[in-house]
């Protein structure tokens, strides 16, 4: 379905019924708006309003000309009974449309709070040397996609919180579109194909400036901004299936940093979960560094929780039973979500006013339900706009749903507001004990599975974690090198290269190979350089094998010897740990029994992490011993 409502086209003309809001205190009267343009020749329509009483409650004649717009506002009175309730329009005998509204008694509870959650992210589109490979962090602030509504989504957003004073919101500035926009900021901005985006441009102009709404309706309250990873890394996926909590713990705490240097000193107390690829591994993690909250999805996370379910229209205090960490999660609403994220092709500005009363009315119907104390709609804040048949008026129809919202607000049915306050004004009653490893789509299928390459990519990661894993232990501990390395495997992971529809293996080899070429550097540094037998090797006996080790890194590093052959066996029985100074050759003797007799292999592996990091291998003849003399 490419909308809510459909487009409704009779006999060349177009034609919806809208109400002034989708929610009326009983008795009184609201406004109808006839929502007429005519496609074809000058005409006369007779158009009708029909109650679900059968009372006609309008009548007229409508002259149309040619190609003209008419927007007819009239008075129908309202039916008194608290419910929900319907009218048709009727042009000339035809049904072309039919809205439905709501009445009820705001002093009858409080107001339902409504939280809009923009998941404002970009992929760090800049290869190993800083040069860019795709303009959208950019473009999506000055490129004339909403025109002529508005420029980009990014900058749209900020022009709906000026033009909507009431409006609350929660934004995730993902904290690698902040780092790019910082970037131009500072005009550090050089694409792969020569182009610069210079300082003094007006598109960076225009960046700077949304950069600056963002950070001042923040600090006034209008906003919450959330951080996130620094990229847009699948974390439970990473944390499960690859087993890197450490990886994910230090981009979370980097992301962080990101969003408080750009952000002007702003303090984040929640935080974006990537394709809320959740696992109870980030409960901890996301405490550690002071986080509070997220957001995930009813229909995934929320209904296959533990602990004291309520309903999904309340956060819940999330406790990690093996850790006593716990944060607060917010589940929103997936149908409403993804209503926003996926039926938003609309045909005219009549077509997308009709939709967004329709979403209006849909928000309000939450008045309805007792338990709802807060309704989170959460979606991507720009691709919803930008891959829209019809971008524009994805902009048109975000001012007409403020509207309609603002109307509800005024009468106390409804409130805007965001995540940060609602904590405030609603708090976490309820505890849960386990949400379920999965994603927003129910599976991670998305990003391997769909594309047979991904798989290959996959291992590539495990590889590059096998390597630092390696390093790290050998070094006991980090360094700028691993810092690198860890660096480049953020970028490499960044969910938006591995989704199947944008599959970008370039991107993710590039990184990945920076990965490996900082990694393999420092590790090749530390080898077994030569292997000697000291005396004769006969079956059944013993010698020593001497095993020269270099280490020429500017430290010293730990690692663990030992001899792999099937001719001889290590007496010892277990690998050697041996620290080997920096910069030096070391001499390590082994005293082995031959089992076997014959020539064979004899290896000497250097292990870190359990992962061989350097190993020897020389030719060993084991002779037979032949007994004793008769006498």
């Amino acid at each position: 379905m490419s909308s809510i409502v459909p487009f409704k086209h009779v006999n060349g003309v177009e034609a919806y019924l809208v109400l002034d809001k989708p929610l009326y205190k009983p008795g009184g009267e609201a406004k109808a708006h006839i929502l007429l343009e005519n496609r074809g020749n000058e005409r006369s329509l007779r158009v009708r309003l029909v109650d679900e009483k059968n009372a006609v409650q309008a009548d007229k004649t409508v002259n149309l000309k040619e190609g003209e717009r008419v927007v007819d506002i009239t008075s129908v009175s309202l039916i008194e009974q608290p419910g929900v309730h319907r009218l048709k329009l009727y042009l000339d005998s035809t049904v072309v449309d039919e809205v439905a509204y709501i009445t009820a008694d705001p002093s009858s509870r409080r107001p339902v709070k409504v939280a809009f959650v923009w998941h404002n992210h970009q992929a760090p589109n800049y290869d190993p040397a800083g040069r860019y490979h795709a303009d959208w962090a950019f473009s999506y602030v000055y490129k004339d996609i909403l025109k002529p509504y508005g420029r980009g989504p990014y900058h749209y957003h900020t022009v709906l919180l000026e033009n909507h004073p009431s409006y609350y919101a929660t934004f995730n500035l993902s904290p690698s579109l902040l780092y790019q926009w910082d970037m131009a900021v500072k005009g550090r901005v050089v694409f792969k194909d020569g182009r610069v985006l210079p300082r003094e441009s007006d598109e960076v102009k225009l960046v700077e400036e949304t950069l600056n709404s963002y950070v001042e309706f923040a600090k006034e309250g209008r906003i919450d901004v959330l951080t996130s990873v620094y990229a847009h890394t699948i974390l439970g996926f990473l944390t499960d299936v690859l087993d890197a909590p450490d990886v994910v713990a230090e981009e979370v705490a980097y992301g962080v940093k990101v969003s408080k240097e750009v952000l002007a000193g702003y303090e984040p107390l929640g935080f974006w979960t990537p394709e809320m690829a959740f696992s109870m591994k980030l409960v901890k993690i996301l405490q550690d560094n002071g986080l509070e909250y997220t957001v995930l999805d009813d229909a995934n996370h929320f209904y296959y929780s533990e602990g004291e379910r309520g309903t999904h229209y309340e956060p819940y205090i999330l406790l990690d039973p093996s850790t006593r960490s716990h944060i607060t999660v917010f589940f929103r609403d997936s149908y409403l979500s993804n209503v926003l994220s996926f039926q938003n092709n609309f045909v005219s500005e009549l077509h997308a006013w009709r939709n967004a009363y329709e979403f209006a009315y849909m928000v309000a119907g939450k008045w309805l339900e007792k338990a709802a104390k807060i309704v989170t709609v959460a979606l991507d804040g720009e691709n919803w706009m930008a891959f829209s048949k019809n971008p524009p008026l994805t902009a048109y129809f975000s001012d007409r749903l403020l509207l309609y919202l603002e109307a509800l607000s005024d009468f106390n049915f409804i409130k805007t507001t965001h995540l940060r306050e609602a904590l405030e004004e609603v708090p976490a009653r309820r505890v849960l004990t386990n949400i379920p490893t999965n994603t927003w789509l129910g599976t991670f299928n998305k990003w391997r599975g769909e594309v047979a390459e991904q798989e290959k990519h996959w291992t590539r990661v495990a590889e590059a974690l096998r390597l630092l894993r390696a390093y790290e232990n050998m070094i006991q501990g980090r360094d700028s090198y691993s810092a690198s390395a860890r660096y480049a495997l953020w970028h490499a992971l960044d969910s938006d290269y591995w989704w199947a529809e944008f599959w970008s293996p370039g991107v993710i080899n590039a990184w990945l190979d920076e990965a490996y070429r900082v990694l393999q550097d420092r590790l090749g540094n530390v080898r077994v350089v030569d292997v000697k037998v000291r005396g004769d090797v006969y079956m059944g006996g013993e010698c020593e094998l001497v095993a020269s080790v270099e280490n020429n890194l500017d430290r010293d590093v730990k690692v663990s010897i030992l001899v792999d052959s099937y001719v001889v066996r290590d007496i010892a029985g277990a690998p050697r740990q041996v620290v080997l100074k920096a910069r030096t050759v070391n001499n390590v003797a082994f005293r082995v029994r031959a089992t076997s007799a014959g020539e064979a292999p004899v290896s000497i592996l250097l292990l870190s992490d359990s992962s061989v990091v350097s190993s020897y291998t020389r030719s060993l003849y084991v002779a037979q011993r032949l007994p004793h003399n008769p006498r």
